[in-house]
């Protein structure tokens, strides 16, 4: 992933000189321990809501889909588009690579909160294609 952040803040700015790598490293250095705390949290979340019973149902949050799809894949090109100034260009890129970095990460810090507690956490949705309810499940792990 930092070789991947490298190569396109190199081919945006296309000097080795300047703050680029330095940034980079600071976003990555910052994302993906903030990824692994936000990961934890969200799994303590779905357990403490499960436990009592085992499981947990909620309808699904469909708002969020149109927003994780525009914002990374609209969001760069409508800032390109209008923006000339490759500082600010380089900023909003180390944004977006900061937001995928803590995405990415996510799934480590719910890991490590099921072997805290030893548990598994699953998620089981409506088989349709448009599900009505979203369950959340905790198993013991030791079964």
């Amino acid at each position: 992933m930092l070789m991947i952040g490298l190569f396109v803040l190199l081919t945006f700015s296309e000097t080795l000189e300047g703050p680029g790598p330095v940034l980079l490293a600071a976003v990555l250095g910052v994302s993906l321990p903030s990824g692994i705390l936000l990961g934890f949290l969200m799994a303590r979340r779905i357990w403490s809501r499960c436990m009592p019973e085992g499981t947990h149902r909620t309808k699904p949050a469909y708002w969020l889909i149109p927003i994780l799809i525009l914002v990374p894949s609209v969001g760069f090109s409508v800032v390109r588009l209008v923006s000339l100034h490759s500082v600010f260009l380089q900023s909003v890129f180390l944004a977006y690579f900061g937001e995928f970095g803590v995405f990415a990460t996510v799934v480590f810090g719910m890991v490590l909160f099921e072997r805290r507690v030893g548990c598994h956490l699953s998620i089981i949705r409506d088989p349709s294609f448009w599900p009505r309810w979203v369950e959340y499940r905790v198993e013991p792990a030791h079964v």
